[in-house]
């Protein structure tokens, strides 16, 4: 699963990335290592199974990427946090 991810992101280097369900970053550390320096990155999570340890490794991420890459991150109900960040504009 992992290298599949690294293989699509590496072969199209999206410049937008976008994952209902970050977890602890797996994914989110895969796609955005591959994709390249102008990749940004929009989570949406619910973070039950690892409360605390979800916001911090999003932390982690953000830190160890750097500001080449815009990462943000939505947390709760995907169900209500899509709607609404589609609201926003």
């Amino acid at each position: 699963h992992t290298r599949f991810l690294f293989d699509v992101a590496f072969q199209r280097s999206p410049r937008r990335i976008c994952e209902v369900g970050f977890n602890v970053g797996h994914s989110a550390a895969t796609l955005l290592t591959a994709a390249g320096g102008n990749a940004s990155y929009l989570g949406f999570d619910l973070p039950r199974l690892n409360p605390g340890a979800n916001e911090e490794m999003f932390e982690m991420l953000r830190t160890w990427l750097g500001p080449k890459h815009l990462l943000d991150i939505r947390w709760g109900d995907a169900d209500i946090t899509i709607p609404r960040y589609l609201a926003e504009g």
